[in-house]
């Protein structure tokens, strides 16, 4: 029996909010962690994002989302 291909992993933030909402970047965040693909932000969102001190953020890698992977279904 053949395995099950595994997505691809690729970096990103995880990112909540200290406070009940908080908005940085043009993105608004709230205390459950949301992840966002490095490739979605430019260098300077992502410096903004992780220089704030009102957001929780961690480096994490997430799998690919299907819709990524080279055409919709």
């Amino acid at each position: 029996m053949a395995e099950a291909k595994k997505p691809p992993k690729v970096a990103a933030l995880r990112v909540s909010s200290r406070p009940e909402t908080f908005r940085r970047g043009g993105i608004k965040f709230s205390r459950d962690p949301v992840d966002i693909l490095l490739s979605t932000l430019s260098k300077d969102t992502i410096k903004l994002i992780k220089d704030e001190p009102m957001l929780a953020v961690q480096e994490v890698e997430v799998d690919l989302p299907a819709e990524s992977e080279g055409g919709q279904q």
